[in-house]
């Protein structure tokens, strides 16, 4: 299975790149950042059932279970 370009590469005005997510409106302005911003898409949906695992165990309330808990339901899909 072959997945899709993670980004496009772009001219700007002064001559130089852009790199553009193919999954988002980001643009990286080098290859390292380009790369960086897809590795982030590649693990987010492991890091949420990670995070989910670990909150699931916890059972202190905290600022750091609050904020985890709220992280997990803005990266929950809607609908």
């Amino acid at each position: 299975m072959t997945r899709p370009a993670a980004y496009t590469i772009r001219e700007t005005l002064d001559n130089g790149r852009a790199y553009d997510c193919n999954m988002c409106p980001h643009a990286s302005p080098d290859l390292d950042a380009a790369r960086a911003h897809y590795a982030v898409h590649v693990a987010g949906p492991d890091t949420l059932t990670a995070l989910k695992g670990v909150v699931a165990l916890s059972d202190r309330k905290h600022d750091a279970w609050d904020k985890a808990h709220a992280a997990i339901a803005k990266a929950e899909p809607k609908g």
